[in-house]
């Protein structure tokens, strides 16, 4: 699995909140920055969302953290160097 906590937009927040509700997978993308040097690099596949928590809101913003789970292969793509 995999987890993080961020900011999310007032606008995203129904994407987000439909495909926790839907209890299906979706293409999805985690970038970790930097080059291939800092190790740098992606995974995708399909992943359902498994935990959506909402820990405050501040304007337009929103601090959530999530849980994502792989439905199938989830593949790790190096950056460039």
């Amino acid at each position: 699995s995999y987890s993080g906590s961020g900011i999310l937009s007032k606008e995203a927040f129904a994407t987000w909140r439909d495909l926790f509700e839907s209890n299906e997978s979706a293409n999805v993308r985690i970038t970790v920055p930097g080059n291939l040097a800092a190790g740098g690099g992606k995974w995708e596949g399909k992943m359902m969302l498994q935990n959506f928590e909402l820990s405050s809101s501040a304007g337009e913003r929103w601090q959530v953290s999530i849980e994502l789970v792989g439905d199938g292969p989830v593949t790790w793509v190096p950056a460039a160097a």
